[in-house]
């Protein structure tokens, strides 16, 4: 399982849209932040668990998805788990590249191709 800094503030977090086949899921226990807020440069920690039932292998990755005006972001190891079939728990952390919308998905390993997942956002205010 990757490492993940310190974070030492609880960040106020909604569930959103989810949208998963077959069996899988994703819960969200607690998200963790430096200053427990999201925002640009501030680290984030998901910590939850896992069901991939209808995939043999999985990438779970935290990331953050927008309007496409911020750019191509590096993924870090620490933003992602490499899964086969089956339940397990996770903590996924990475800084916060953009504005945007943070969300917890199952990735295809071989081409990175979205096997769906769950939004998280804050309050009501939208994108974080």
């Amino acid at each position: 399982m990757p490492t993940t800094h310190s974070t030492a503030a609880p960040v106020a977090f909604e569930l959103g849209a989810q949208d998963f086949p077959g069996g899988d899921s994703i819960r969200i226990e607690r998200v963790m932040g430096d200053r427990g807020v999201w925002m640009p440069g501030e680290r984030i920690s998901v910590k939850g668990t896992y069901e991939l039932a209808s995939h043999e292998r999985g990438v779970l990755l935290l990331g953050v998805t927008n309007s496409g005006t911020e750019g191509l972001t590096t993924i870090e190891p620490s933003q992602q788990l490499i899964l086969e079939r089956g339940a397990g728990s996770f903590e996924l952390s990475m800084i916060m590249p953009a504005k945007g919308w943070p969300h917890v998905t199952f990735y295809d390993p071989r081409g990175w191709q979205s096997l769906r997942g769950r939004l998280l956002r804050r309050g009501r205010e939208r994108p974080a």
